[in-house]
Parts: structure tokens; C-alpha cells; sequence
């Protein structure tokens, strides 16, 4: 029995040997594989974490050099009355930070054109939706609602009587004080005084009427029937405005004092300043009236030609 033993442990070896280095060699290759497995995931995920990093980074970059940037902004580039119709040639565009763009804005004016301005507009002043209406009947509509007075800097507002005040029972009808009702809000007008020394001359000149009638009659129409212009006049004038139209007497307390005769209306020329800037005050110059023969009518010549009976 002992000797076959060693040849039985010599016969056996090999088999058992093998039998179990088989199974250990597919366990080390499944495990390598697997390691490569998550080597590949891990690279795979590093890479989309970087990925991710730079959209996340370019995206923070891109939102901060937008908030830094300007958005273009279609604006008046000139003062616009309220009721006005928007045309191509009102309209600028500038440039505005992105906090400070106004709601309703057009980047633009292509959405501005031929609408009606609700209420008047200095110059820069953006044209945002809220401004606007489509029609000219909204835009009358909207006259109806009181604005505040649209009143420069340095200047001062100051109600004056359509017929001039001064004497009333010596004065002309308001009507031809007036212009016959033609004087509208934004015409500029100059005032002819009665001196009270027996002459008569030219006194404010190149007046901005704000308002025709008084806060109750707002909309802003002719003079009509209206008793009080609202005008704009530099601070000092109108002290002296006020002067002229509480005062119907002399210095010496003499009735006839200065007082105003007419207003007369300057045309939309060169004559008529720009609005805000200083009044534009013209030259009276000499009247040079041609000399013509023109033979006088009197009693004797005019019951000459038509004789009583």
C-alpha cells in the first residue's frame, strides 16, 4: 500500500492542481475587467463634471457681461405736445443700462409710429407704451385727466386775463383783446400796453402759453369763453406781470394807469423761441409807412356823394 501512494499522490497532483488554479484565473480576469469597468465610468464622469464646470462658468461670464451691457431705447428727440401723432423723425434711439430700461419700451419705434400721445413729452423722454394711444379721440380722451403744468426751470406760472384787464369800461371786448379766441395752449404771445402817459408800445414779448381757461375747463381748447391764459414767465416778470394787472392807476394814484390793450400772436417762425429757453424779444422797428394820396372823408364830402333828402 505504501508503495503506491506516492505514485496515487503523483498521479492525483496535477489534476488537483489544475482543478482549482482554473477558476482563480477567471475570478482575476473578471475582477480586472470590472476595475476597467470603473476606471471608464470614473473617467466618463469626470469628463461631463468638467464639461459641466465650463457651461456653468461661460454661462456666469455671459449673464455678467450682458448685465454690464446697454439695450437700445427709442426716445422723443424733441418736445411733443400731448395729442401729438408719432412720426419717424420724433423719434431717437439711445442707449440705456440694462437696470434702467423703462417698462414698456421700444427698442426701436418701429411700434411708436403713427400712435397719439396721451400727455406731453419733454425731449429724451422714452415713448413707452403707457404714453401712447392709437387714436386722436383717446388721445383727446386723455387731455381730460389734469397733468401737471409743464413749467422750466427758473420760470413760474401765472394766470392772466384774456381781456387784459386794466379798465374794463373803457377796454375792448375780450375777444379783440385776444386775438378773437384764436391764442392756443403752446403759442407764444407779446402784449401791447396802453402806457398811461398817452402812448402805447410793446411790453412782455415772446410769452409760452401753458393752458387756455382755468383748471375746471383743463382740456386745453381755444379761448372761447374763457376768462384767465395760463402763461410761463421767468420768475422776476412775473412780478412785474402781476403789477401791470392789479394796477389800474398811476404811480400817482391817477386812473388811466398802464394797462394792456391787445395781445397779439407770433406765428410758428424764427420769432417764435424755442421752449425753456430765454423769451426772444424783438425790435419795434420805425413802421415806415409809404405816403399815398388818400383825400380824407368828411361830413361835406360824404353827404356830397349821398346827399340826405
Amino acid at each position: 500500500m505504501s508503495s503506491r501512494e506516492p505514485a496515487s499522490w503523483s498521479g492525483l497532483t496535477p489534476l488537483a492542481v489544475s482543478g482549482k488554479e482554473e477558476p482563480t484565473s477567471v475570478a482575476t480576469e473578471v475582477k480586472q475587467r470590472n476595475n476597467r469597468v470603473i476606471v471608464l465610468v470614473g473617467v466618463v464622469i469626470a469628463l461631463v463634471a468638467f464639461g459641466l464646470s465650463l457651461y456653468v462658468s461661460h454661462s456666469g461670464s455671459s449673464n455678467s457681461s450682458s448685465s454690464g451691457g446697454t439695450i437700445p431705447v427709442a426716445v422723443a428727440n424733441q418736445d411733443l405736445l400731448q395729442g401729438s401723432q408719432i412720426t419717424q423723425g420724433e423719434i431717437s434711439v439711445v442707449q440705456y443700462a440694462q437696470n434702467q430700461v423703462p417698462a414698456g419700451y421700444s427698442p426701436d419705434g418701429a411700434s411708436l409710429l403713427n400712435k397719439f400721445l396721451a400727455v406731453g413729452v419733454t425731449k429724451n423722454t422714452p415713448l413707452t407704451s403707457n404714453l401712447l394711444v392709437a387714436d386722436a379721440n383717446s388721445a383727446k380722451s386723455a387731455a381730460l385727466t389734469v397733468q401737471p403744468l409743464d413749467i422750466h426751470q427758473g420760470y413760474v406760472a401765472l394766470a392772466i386775463p384774456t381781456d387784459g384787464g386794466g379798465n374794463p369800461a373803457s377796454k375792448a371786448s375780450p375777444d379783440i383783446v385776444s386775438v378773437g379766441g384764436w391764442i392756443q395752449p403752446e403759442d407764444h404771445i407779446d402784449m401791447i400796453i396802453d402806457s398811461g402817459q398817452g402812448s402805447v408800445r410793446y411790453s412782455f414779448q415772446d410769452v409760452r402759453v401753458l393752458k387756455v381757461g382755468t383748471y375746471s375747463a383743463s382740456a386745453g381748447g381755444a379761448a372761447g369763453s374763457s376768462t384767465v391764459f395760463i402763461v410761463e414767465l421767468p420768475r422776476a416778470q412775473a412780478e412785474e406781470m402781476s403789477y401791470l394787472i392789479a394796477n389800474k392807476t398811476d404811480l400817482q394814484g391817477n386812473s388811466g394807469g398802464p394797462h394792456i390793450l391787445s395781445y397779439v400772436l407770433r406765428g410758428n417762425n424764427k420769432d417764435k423761441g424755442a421752449v425753456g429757453a430765454p423769451p426772444n424779444y424783438l425790435d419795434d422797428a420805425d413802421p415806415n409807412l409809404p405816403a399815398k394820396k388818400d383825400a380824407p372823408v368828411t361830413p361835406q364830402t360824404f353827404n356830397a356823394l349821398f346827399p340826405g333828402k
